[in-house]
């Protein structure tokens, strides 16, 4: 019984996380000045998703990743992370990244880490593993993204989120995989 829920489960999830980004990018197109309320809606659409995917799952806390690290561990990941990532702005010149896009981009790094490497990785793993977990975070990671951008970009995503999975299954926390994610958003808003 609880084998078939999770797997039912992940399948919810998976269709929703790539539904729905797809879907938002689908309305947003030609439509800039109503784009803010279109993400806003998708991320809550997004959040609400993973926290019933979590509760269905019955997945704890320790499970997803909130929380498991001293703080002085979860300093080094995300530094470690954070720079890993930072280092393209140093090859490519940045543009001034609008104030307002800040929030919207902490939302959007929250919601897609608790679903792809939370949620998502917590239930794979339990199904088939932590190879499996890991690849299946990336691939949805990368997919949520498909719509948006052409393919040698979602290859860098997809190599990025091979590296935040990996990092939370060692881990078993997702704060560093969140700053890491963080970073590589805000590097993307200024070098694109």
């Amino acid at each position: 019984m609880s084998v078939r829920r999770d797997v039912l489960t992940l399948v919810f999830l998976v269709s929703a996380a790539v539904t729905i980004p797809l879907v938002r990018d689908l309305l947003s197109a030609g439509h800039g000045g109503s784009m803010l309320i279109i993400n806003a809606i998708a991320y809550a659409l997004l959040l609400l998703t993973s926290l019933l995917g979590w509760y269905i799952a019955r997945l704890s806390a320790c499970d997803v990743g909130v929380g498991n690290l001293p703080a002085s561990e979860r300093l080094l990941g995300c530094l470690l992370l954070g720079g890993v990532f930072l280092i393209p702005v140093l090859i490519v010149p940045a543009r001034p990244m609008w104030p307002t896009h800040i929030p919207l981009l902490v939302v959007a790094v929250c919601v897609e880490e608790v679903l792809c490497r939370g949620v998502i990785q917590a239930l794979t793993h339990r199904l088939v593993g932590p190879g499996g977990a890991v690849a299946c975070s990336a691939l949805v990671f990368s997919a949520m993204h498909a719509a948006r951008y052409p393919v040698p970009t979602l290859l860098v995503g997809l190599a990025a989120g091979l590296i935040l999975a990996v990092w939370k299954q060692r881990s078993g926390d997702l704060l560093a995989p969140m700053v890491g994610h963080l970073c590589a958003d805000v590097v993307a808003s200024v070098s694109l």
